[in-house]
């Protein structure tokens, strides 16, 4: 019998400074050292496979903040390239992921990328507020730091394709369940960023920071948490699901943040 996974408090809203700046929390000293030895053959990998163009390779996520979930997180990381490229995965991931999850059985997927430099303004953002170098030049460095602002928000621009995607297939695996509702559940936090004034991608506190402002939805928005934790491939269940709070958050950034 499968256990059921149930909603935690994991994370929080980004600390700031007196000036209202974001404060990059992640560290080399909250990564657990048995995920070190997977750093460095990541590491190692990007080196082997881009060595000529390679700038810096970055982790981020909740091992870089010393809050992942062993066996459930992933091990996002991304390497920055002098190419002409926007955001894209590498073509060795799936090898480079089988390897490891056969030799590390607490890693449940490894997201390796590249971006091109120089940076684009999404990429400055990722960089300066909610990344840890683990080799080559801190590019974060010349970055002006960053306030609760539109500059923060990822999703809405892309949500109502999202959407649309995700209804259009026949078929679904669990990973897209996933990807789904993490995407609506922080599209519905862009929503409502500023006039919160914090930030987060925390998806718990995402769901949170929503539902103050929208609590009609808030069993909508407990629906997408637990089928985040614990995904289903029911298409109908999702789509229903899908279609009333993505479509409701798709409108209301058209309205209020597309403009």
């Amino acid at each position: 019998m499968k256990l059921i996974k149930t909603i935690q408090p994991i994370g929080g809203y980004w600390k700031m400074t007196e000036e209202g700046y974001l404060v990059n929390d992640t560290a080399i000293e909250k990564v657990p050292a048995h995920y070190l030895p997977v750093l460095e053959e990541i590491k190692e990998a990007y080196l082997e496979q881009h060595k000529v163009d390679l700038l810096s390779i970055y982790l981020r996520g909740s091992v870089a903040r010393g809050q992942m979930v062993e066996s459930f997180s992933d091990l996002d990381t991304f390497a920055i390239v002098r190419q002409d490229i926007r955001w894209k995965k590498v073509a060795w991931s799936k090898a480079l992921n089988d390897e490891l999850q056969a030799k590390y059985p607490f890693i449940k997927e490894v997201e390796l990328m590249l971006s091109g430099f120089p940076l684009n303004t999404n990429m400055e953002m990722l960089v300066k507020t909610q990344s840890l170098l683990i080799f080559g030049e801190d590019l974060g460095q010349e970055i002006t730091p960053y306030r609760v602002s539109k500059a923060l928000m990822l999703n809405y621009r892309w949500i109502r394709e999202d959407i649309d995607d995700f209804l259009a297939k026949k078929t679904i695996d669990e990973t897209d369940c996933q990807e789904i509702m993490k995407v609506i559940v922080r599209t519905g936090f862009e929503l409502v960023m500023e006039r919160l004034g914090k930030y987060t991608t925390d998806l718990y506190w995402c769901a949170q920071g929503f539902v103050t402002y929208y609590p009609r939805y808030q069993s909508e928005v407990e629906q997408a948490l637990h089928f985040y934790l614990n995904p289903t491939t029911e298409k109908k269940k999702l789509d229903a699901l899908v279609q009333k709070l993505g479509n409701f958050i798709a409108d209301k950034c058209a309205k209020e943040l597309l403009i």
